[in-house]
């Protein structure tokens, strides 16, 4: 079982990892995520199950509305500039 749950953990953060490189140029993603993540965070610090819940599926909201809005970017279409490209540095 251990090694199943591995596989599946490493393909989860391969997963985010991808959308991270496609959207993290775009305007406002950073701010909206980072701010998503602490709700997320507070949540579970509080062990606030149903709100964890909440923010969670709020977060996964802001990720599919950002592939709407660039579903070039979603598909693989189009690609973010490397962070040296666009003087982004250390992010």
């Amino acid at each position: 079982h251990n090694a199943m749950l591995a596989s599946t953990i490493h393909l989860v953060n391969n997963l985010i990892a991808d959308v991270r490189i496609r959207f993290w140029d775009l305007p406002n993603y950073q701010e909206k995520t980072n701010l998503s993540h602490a709700g997320i965070f507070e949540a579970v610090k509080t062990r606030d199950a149903k709100k964890a819940r909440h923010e969670m599926i709020e977060h996964l909201k802001i990720v599919d509305e950002f592939a709407q809005k660039y579903p070039e970017r979603s598909d693989g279409l189009d690609e973010a500039p490397l962070p040296e490209e666009s003087g982004e540095r250390g992010r």
